[in-house]
């Protein structure tokens, strides 16, 4: 969950700076394809029995537990 929440911050972001500059568009697009496919590979991990961390976050979210 914290990983999406970061992730639509950061496609806020991109959003919010894509008005001003177009070239951003495509990139905010490209996160959130990114953070889907990434969230994918995470579920299949858990799925086969292995531990999964998201890179950014995961152990943030673990000290904060």
């Amino acid at each position: 969950m914290w990983f999406q929440i970061f992730v639509a911050i950061a496609e806020v972001i991109l959003g919010l700076i894509g008005l001003v500059v177009c070239v951003t568009i495509p990139l905010a697009i490209l996160v959130g394809i990114g953070a889907l496919v990434y969230a994918i590979y995470g579920a299949v991990q858990v799925n086969g029995g292995k531990d999964f961390e998201y890179y950014w976050v995961g152990e943030w979210v673990r000290r904060s537990a």
